[in-house]
Formats: C-alpha cells, sequence, structure tokens
C-alpha cells in the first residue's frame, strides 16, 4: 500500500464518517444519520499527513448536514489547494455546489473532477421513498 492510500484509509477511519461496523464509533449503527462526531483538526490533520505525500488525486464525498454548520469539508479542499492535490469528489448533496469555487481553483491546478451519485430518478417505482428520505429534518437535502 502506497503511503498515500494509506492516507486515505486512515481518513476513513480517523477523520470522516463511515458507515462500516469496524469503523463505526457508534454502539447503533441507525446513529450514524442523527448523530455526528465533528473532527474539527481533521485539516490540520490533513495538511500534515499530505506533506509527507507525494502528489495524488484526493477521493473525497458524504458531505453530512453538519457540513453546513462546521465547514470541515470545505477546509480540507482548501488544504488540497494550497498542497497542489488534485480532487475527485463522489457526492449526491447540493452542499457540493457551495465549494464549487473551490472545487474550480484546485481544477486550475491540478485536474479534478466531481462525480454526482443519484439513487432514483422521477420516473423510478422507488422515487417517493428516496425523496422523502432526502427531505428528512436534518439531512444534508433539507432545508433545515
Amino acid at each position: 500500500m502506497s503511503s498515500g492510500n494509506k492516507i486515505l484509509v486512515d481518513c476513513v477511519r480517523h477523520y470522516c464518517y463511515c458507515r462500516e461496523r469496524k469503523y463505526c464509533p457508534f454502539d447503533d449503527l441507525n446513529d450514524f444519520g442523527y448523530v455526528v462526531k465533528v473532527k474539527e483538526n481533521a485539516p490540520e490533520l490533513l495538511r500534515r499527513g499530505l506533506a509527507r505525500c507525494p502528489v495524488d488525486v484526493i477521493a473525497t464525498g458524504d458531505y453530512q448536514a453538519a457540513e453546513k454548520k462546521f465547514e470541515v469539508s470545505r477546509r480540507m479542499l482548501e488544504v488540497c489547494l494550497e498542497l497542489g492535490f488534485p480532487v475527485s469528489v463522489l457526492e449526491r448533496s447540493p452542499l457540493v455546489l457551495r465549494d464549487l469555487d473551490l472545487l474550480k481553483e484546485i481544477n486550475q491546478r491540478a485536474p479534478s473532477v466531481i462525480f454526482f451519485s443519484m439513487i432514483s430518478a422521477p420516473d423510478s417505482p422507488t422515487y417517493e421513498r428516496v425523496r422523502q428520505m432526502d427531505l428528512r429534518p436534518g439531512s444534508a437535502h433539507s432545508q433545515s
């Protein structure tokens, strides 16, 4: 495993959010969508980790509703911009659009990409059920 891959694995384990049981900090996996532990120093940890790595693509995503308030993902993107790391973002939350200015700047320095994940479309039989999930109070997609 390259040092870049280790940083990403460590990021999943310690800095970001993960639904996998062995990395979940909660006794009840259902708490994942409702209980958020914010690692506010994640950008500083990322900066220290990336300073030791050759420039390579940073993969990220999963903007949580708490991102509206804490802006941890935005600050981590700022680190990628400062250090010249390209990014690959897989996201379904419209919050990613808030960071479009940074993503454009990153892309000017190093080719980057944003992928949008869609789990349903208006003509899908599951559309209404999925739409209701996304409109839960506190979700990254809701207006609350």
